[in-house]
């Protein structure tokens, strides 16, 4: 089972690349792998970041089939991702997208729910 705080970190690593520069602003998943970056080595939680950064509109996944050999995908992060001060505060984020990934990450289960 994966842990929530694994993926969220893998998350807000991604993101301060990103924000950083250290990514271009289109960029295939393996290209970063091999940069061999603490806390985004692993190929699958970095897969699963990108599937939730693309679900709050911070990257898009462009797939690319039309080239020889294997499919790939394409990353495009958001071009306003510099708006948002990743590195003062965890609070610096906007408010919309923590509540969405903490709703993401933790979903209240129904047997959960204040009645």
């Amino acid at each position: 089972m994966e842990k929530n705080g694994v993926l969220t970190d893998t998350i807000e690593k991604l993101l301060e690349k990103m924000k950083s520069g250290a990514l271009n602003n289109s960029f295939i998943i393996w290209e970063m792998i091999t940069k061999g970056w603490s806390g985004l080595k692993d190929t699958d939680e970095v897969k699963k970041a990108i599937e939730v950064l693309e679900q709050h509109g911070w990257v898009r996944v462009q797939h690319n089939s039309d080239t020889k050999g294997r499919p790939s995908e394409t990353i495009q992060i958001h071009p306003r991702i510099s708006d948002f001060n990743v590195f003062e505060t965890k609070n610096a984020y906007p408010t919309f997208w923590l509540d969405a990934l903490n709703q993401h990450l933790n979903p209240v289960k129904p047997e959960e729910s204040i009645v």
